[in-house]
């Protein structure tokens, strides 16, 4: 038996089919592709949604994929930043410093879209021709949270 590459043309033609997501995933991708390139720790999963928990921007956290007809359609990682709440300086610590790593590691190349209500929420999005990054920083209730997310252009 002979091995033959796949050719390139046929290659850029599935990337733009299924334009590429995060962490070796496309959208449009299957749970079962998911779970082939996924080496994260499976911790939950039912029809609409993969959980993993992992490392990631020097975080745990948990990896989220979402479905919609067993079709990929969100990515998002939730960051756990120790502890419950952090003053709006620490937040605009935390936020700068991920949307730093954020760029680099996703290798993301347009300038962000910087937000904020000055009171509970910081938050930068990239639009990339295929997908939008999220990152936000949010206060609400007493509890800082932080989450990447990744949704596919249409």
């Amino acid at each position: 038996m002979k091995y033959t590459a796949v050719p390139k043309s046929i290659l850029n033609k599935m990337k733009k089919v299924h334009p590429y997501a995060t962490r070796g995933t496309y959208w449009g991708d299957s749970q079962k592709q998911v779970k082939k390139v996924e080496k994260a720790k499976l911790i939950s999963k039912d029809k609409e949604f993969l959980i993993y928990k992992t490392k990631k921007y020097g975080y745990n956290t948990n990896l989220v994929y979402q479905f919609d007809n067993n079709k990929l359609i969100m990515v998002m990682y939730s960051l756990d930043l120790g502890k419950k709440y952090h003053s709006w300086n620490e937040m605009s610590r935390i936020h700068d410093s991920l949307a730093k790593k954020v760029k680099k590691e996703e290798k993301i190349k347009v300038k962000g879209f910087y937000y904020s209500d000055d009171y509970s929420t910081q938050s930068t999005m990239w639009e990339e021709k295929k997908r939008t990054v999220f990152l936000t920083i949010d206060d609400k209730n007493i509890e800082t949270s932080a989450s990447v997310s990744f949704h596919p252009q249409d």
